[in-house]
């Protein structure tokens, strides 16, 4: 044990103080229960000095937290001043998700924290059993980082869930507090664009890849963030964070761990946010509201089964939708860089007959998903980019195919896409009568075509 810990332990009970079970000893402090309804936070001495170099050392799984200190990753070697920092933060918040500090005391000359003791329980010994609380758990963090700003430090000591979806995080790291890492595994260094916003989107979002790291722990397969610590922290001293910094064999790692996870809805979702941590390395900061939109995706995951039957509803469809006449094999064509073969060419021949096809199949589709996930607020989709070869007057018809491409893809649908449908569907009835006025099709297919014909 730490014999600053011991020293502080023995003047507590000293002066009469109901010393309990010691309760976590992960992070910065050791956390011992005082009597029935407070817990006494008691920093401790961490040693790691890491250089901040490609080959450095792995760290081990719960190592840490770490921040950047000029070329090093190291613990914070001045426990009190740490304290006062992460108070100072406590201090003006007053939130449910967040423990409720209480007091600042000394001790055996050393400043410790108390707090009530947050309800509930943490899952550090029974990591799988946290998997039916995780929507709950991205409910929480979505408010505590609207009252409060990046926890920073999100492991399953730090987390405490009473009854089905009562949340309490404990023990975030101060602000600002240089480039924050947190603990090894579960969190990645991540560079904010603003050092003094607490609500950063880059804190948030190192947030966000925490809970897949947890998530995915919980499922029993660990992400083994803990081995690329050192790298991305080196990819950030030298300046290559969101500038071609190839985070491929990383991902290619986690791909290979998650994708074991039995639950296809979770197992999306860990997916879908690993992928947006990991490639921030080579494209830069995500924009403002991309941490809660996929906590929010997670907070809202339907039951697992519910993506297994909409896969096998959609089958028949899927089928139906390819029937020649199809002005999907202009897509097809397109992906598989095959020229207008036969599907095309029919297609094209029969562009008005394949169009009026579309609007019953879409329909139906859209009924099974809302009978199934329910209806859900139409969010805006994204503008669809062409290659520049691609004729202006086709357009339209390459953005209602790109649209098509993804709702009648059984593979597509995840947690984080449920929230594109409505608004693809949307566009794609909206594209559909626009093309059937004025021979639109006609002209928007000779068109696509001619550009399918030029890129075998």
């Amino acid at each position: 044990m730490d014999p600053t810990v011991d020293r502080v332990l023995a003047e507590a009970r000293a002066n009469g103080m109901e010393i309990g079970a010691q309760i976590g000893a992960h992070g910065y402090f050791e956390a011992w229960a005082v009597g029935d309804a407070a817990v006494m936070r008691i920093p401790r001495t961490l040693a790691i000095t890491r250089p901040v170099v490609d080959n450095s050392p792995r760290f081990e799984r719960g190592e840490g937290p770490l921040v950047v200190g000029g070329n090093r990753l190291v613990s914070i070697d001045k426990p009190g001043p740490f304290l006062d920092a992460v108070l100072a933060r406590e201090r003006k918040t007053t939130s449910r998700v967040l423990a409720r500090f209480v007091d600042r005391i000394e001790l055996a000359g050393v400043g410790v924290a108390l707090h009530e003791h947050p309800p509930g329980r943490t899952f550090t010994n029974d990591t799988s059993e946290l998997v039916p609380y995780l929507p709950a758990i991205a409910r929480a963090l979505v408010e505590l980082h609207a009252v409060f700003g990046f926890h920073g430090d999100l492991s399953f000591d730090h987390i405490a869930v009473d009854g089905i979806d009562r949340v309490t995080f404990t023990d975030p790291l101060p602000h600002p507090s240089g480039l924050v890492v947190g603990t090894a595994g579960y969190s990645l260094p991540y560079p904010p664009r603003d050092l003094i916003d607490a609500r950063d989107e880059g804190l948030l979002v190192r947030d966000l890849g925490a809970l897949a790291a947890i998530a995915a722990e919980a499922c029993g397969h660990p992400l083994g963030f803990e081995q690329h610590v050192s790298r991305c922290a080196h990819a950030i001293f030298r300046g290559a964070f969101g500038d071609g910094f190839w985070m491929t064999d990383e991902r290619n790692d986690a791909r290979t761990r998650y994708s074991s996870i039995a639950d296809p809805a979770l197992r999306g979702w860990i997916e879908d946010a690993v992928e947006l941590v990991l490639t921030s390395y080579t494209i830069g900061h995500p924009s403002a509201g991309t941490a809660t939109r996929y906590l929010q995706a997670l907070a809202n995951t339907p039951p697992s089964d519910a993506f297994v039957k909409l896969r096998d509803a959609m089958l028949p469809l899927v089928q139906r939708i390819h029937e020649s006449p199809s002005l999907m094999a202009f897509i097809v064509a397109e992906r598989r860089r095959t020229g207008a073969r036969d599907p095309v060419v029919q297609a094209f021949n029969a562009c008005d007959q394949a169009l009026a096809r579309l609007p019953p199949l879409l329909d139906e589709l859209y009924k099974i998903f809302v009978a199934l996930f329910g209806e859900r607020p139409l969010v805006e989709p994204r503008k669809v980019a062409h290659p520049e070869e691609v004729y202006a007057e086709s357009h339209d018809m390459r953005t209602l195919l790109v649209d098509l491409e993804h709702l009648f893809d059984r593979t597509w649908y995840t947690p984080v896409t449920l929230a594109e449908v409505g608004g693809r569907v949307a566009r794609a009835s909206a594209l559909i009568a626009k093309l059937a006025t004025n021979n639109q099709i006609q002209i928007a297919a000779r068109r696509y075509i001619n550009y399918v014909e030029q890129i075998k």
